[in-house]
């Protein structure tokens, strides 16, 4: 009989294999942000890009980034970047209904 293929079924690696690459963040009891694995893979990513000292941020989700984006930057011209542009976030009408709610009050 044929070994049988499931499509559902994940890929995971040998379990002594996973445990070593989990052992750090047991060890340490952190799991979240800014962490040996977090602080890691960013400076993978700068060295990979070329980043240098502009660096690379990281976030959980696309709205954080807007978000924060949109606190660091001018927000008027931000808002006409996120509404002129072809990527834009789907969260980004939310944000710009908030940025703008915020600025009719000043």
């Amino acid at each position: 009989m044929p070994e049988e293929i499931f499509v559902t079924r994940s890929s995971m690696p040998p379990f002594e294999e996973y445990v070593a690459e989990i052992r750090n963040l047991w060890e340490t009891h952190w799991l979240t942000n800014m962490g040996a694995k977090h602080e890691a893979f960013r400076e993978a990513l700068c060295a990979y890009w070329k980043a240098g000292e502009r660096g690379i941020d990281l976030f959980t989700n696309g709205h954080m980034a807007l978000e924060l984006s949109l606190q660091a930057m001018n927000r008027r011209r931000m808002l006409s970047c996120a509404t002129g542009s072809r990527l834009c976030f789907v969260i980004s009408s939310q944000m710009i209904s908030r940025w703008t709610r915020g600025r009719s009050k000043r």
